[in-house]
């Protein structure tokens, strides 16, 4: 049976909750999937297709519930200009310059038969937690970085500082939860932000708001799982502030969609299921 550790930490600054907990993701080939909701290591028979898991880690491995992992809205951000050993205390709020990386197909997972290293999917950001020196021991950075969850709202710090406790591959994380994609708590100026869609599941239309902080050039285009681009809904100059958009899939089969955002170099990216 999987087990954890759970140390609960009451902070009263902000209603944020800070918690430690260890889990075993010792093997090369099975993930231990995660939910920040329950706060427990979760049974998912079909990770692809589930909303019930937040982060999933294997061996050195972690993924999020985004991109070719999941159908969630999660992601990976970190910021490797600074470590948690410092700033873990002070930073109580999101950065401003954050940007959510979703899971992609990497080519450093172990394979125990042939002794090579395969492709696996894991999240580009929160892969960054460590290093093996020329021991061959796991070093981690301490970056700071931020989680958000299968639901595209909840975000949470992450603090992922040892692979070692009770044995390699036991992986022990601290976070904290109360932080949200729709509130900065640092800051109530304007930012660059796709909001979350809804409906979804959704058939065959679906609203979203965009956030720009001042009026540039803006793309919104729809991508299919082959990254195509299938429809462009908007192109040109918007004003400074929040835009309602909405996304008609009438002429569109059902299956798996990606809306992305362009503004000022910068992109986001959410996903969508249309299911007629």
């Amino acid at each position: 049976m999987k087990y954890f550790y759970l140390l609960f930490l009451t902070t009263f600054i902000l209603s944020q909750d800070d918690y430690l907990v260890t889990i075993p993701a010792t093997s090369y080939t099975d993930w231990v999937y995660y939910s920040f909701e329950t706060h427990s290591i979760v049974d998912i028979e079909n990770p692809e297709n589930s909303l019930d898991w937040d982060i999933g880690l294997q061996r050195k491995h972690i993924r999020s519930n985004s991109g070719l992992s999941g159908i969630g809205m999660g992601g990976g951000y970190v910021d490797s200009t600074k470590t948690w050993i410092d700033h873990w205390s002070t930073m109580t709020y999101l950065p401003e310059d954050l940007a959510w990386h979703t899971d992609e197909i990497f080519y450093d997972f172990y394979d125990l038969t042939t002794h090579t290293y395969v492709e696996g999917i894991e999240n580009p950001a929160l892969r960054t937690w460590g290093w093996f020196d020329l021991n061959f021991q796991l070093i981690p950075t301490n970056y700071i970085m931020f989680l958000r969850c299968a639901n595209g709202e909840d975000i949470v710090k992450l603090w992922i500082y040892d692979y070692y406790n009770g044995g390699g591959g036991n992986i022990a994380i601290r976070y904290q939860t109360g932080f949200n994609q729709l509130t900065n708590i640092n800051n109530d100026e304007l930012r660059f932000n796709l909001g979350n869609a809804y409906p979804n599941p959704f058939n065959p239309t679906t609203n979203f708001n965009i956030e720009i902080p001042t009026s540039e050039y803006v793309e919104v285009n729809i991508y299919n799982m082959q990254g195509h681009k299938v429809q462009n809904l908007v192109s040109g100059i918007l004003d400074a502030g929040k835009h309602n958009l909405t996304w008609n899939a009438n002429d569109m089969p059902s299956g798996i969609y990606f809306i992305k955002l362009d503004y000022s170099n910068q992109s986001n990216t959410q996903k969508v299921i249309l299911m007629k």
